[in-house]
């Protein structure tokens, strides 16, 4: 075992924590794209838009195999509050969020 396997085993004991190798899969989904699904199928305007994508009415607009509306490449996000601030939250909270700053010259 190297001095950095020792260190890494004696930093789990401390702190009263074992590896388990190999006992199941984790998958990891995202509960804002659930949400917005689920908002989806109750927001009178994005059900009649879905139904003219099935119809091909619908030019610029998709479903894909999850059976979430997509606008191009954008999501089409009904209007919920709720997940209207999920969004938002996600957006400035995120450590992966960015601001661009834009600076003017007069």
């Amino acid at each position: 075992m190297t001095p950095e396997s020792e260190e890494l085993c004696a930093e789990f004991a401390y702190l009263n924590l074992g590896i388990v190798v190999n006992a199941m899969e984790i998958e990891v989904t995202s509960t804002l794209e659930e949400e917005i699904l689920k908002g989806q199928l109750e927001d009178e305007k994005l059900k009649e838009i879905a139904q003219n994508v099935v119809l091909g009415k619908a030019p610029g607009f998709r479903i894909d195999d999850n059976g979430i509306l997509w606008f191009g490449n954008r999501i089409c996000v009904p209007e919920v509050k709720a997940i209207r601030d999920m969004i938002l939250r996600e957006a400035h909270e995120s450590v992966y969020s960015i601001h661009l700053v834009v600076l003017r010259c007069i």
